[in-house]
């Protein structure tokens, strides 16, 4: 799939070079399993703004380009490990100018397998990144008491999910699914690139 990952590569960067403005860009992302099959479309918008920046990670992160001088005024802290990415586009966000767009422009491995431990470790480093944001001034604090108050009832609902064997339902949730149409064509880009992995391989 290095083929598609390099066309995606090179749409995001002419982006950049048309838009000197924007800081850093994502797109939206075919989301593949492990055994290949596409699941769906994981989708981002372009609605950016302090209260929608808060509630999800706004950038699929393997989508992510931006320019050299950005990231080097503006790094990961490995302290929030798990949300590392999150951190920095809301402590960022008001000094930044982000962007979208608005089409798949790489095919994203997500496993359909639901891991409890992980989730629970990021929804942790979620409230600790939350009080991070209320010291610097970034949110209220009743800001910060409803978006841990959120994170702890996520928990709770992953939980139930988990125990009664539903977890997968929930991993679903995260992608619109496909017509059919989208689905074929998709299907096609994704075998082409495979194949011209497999060639280059031999």
């Amino acid at each position: 799939m290095t083929s598609c990952f390099r066309a995606g590569l090179k749409n995001s960067f002419l982006f950049l070079k048309d838009n000197p403005k924007i800081d850093v860009v994502g797109s939206q992302a075919i989301v593949i399993d492990d055994d290949n099959q596409i699941i769906g479309c994981r989708e981002c918008t372009n609605a950016f703004d302090e209260r929608s920046i808060l509630k999800k990670n706004v950038f699929i992160h393997p989508s992510v380009m931006g320019k050299t001088e950005w990231f080097k005024k503006n790094r990961y802290n490995s302290a929030y490990d798990g949300v590392e990415d999150y951190h920095l586009w809301v402590k960022a966000f008001n000094q930044s100018h982000f962007q979208i767009i608005d089409k798949p422009l790489l095919f994203y491995r997500d496993s359909t397998k639901f891991r409890f431990k992980t989730y629970m470790h990021r929804q942790r480093q979620s409230v600790k990144a939350y009080a991070d944001f209320r010291k610097e001034r970034i949110i209220s604090a009743w800001s910060y008491l409803g978006l841990s108050f959120l994170a702890v009832l996520k928990i709770m609902t992953y939980l139930v999910f988990y125990v009664t064997g539903n977890a997968s339902k929930l991993i679903k949730n995260r992608h619109r699914t496909l017509t059919g149409e989208e689905r074929l064509r998709f299907n096609q880009v994704l075998r082409n690139a495979m194949n011209k992995n497999l060639k280059k391989n031999f």
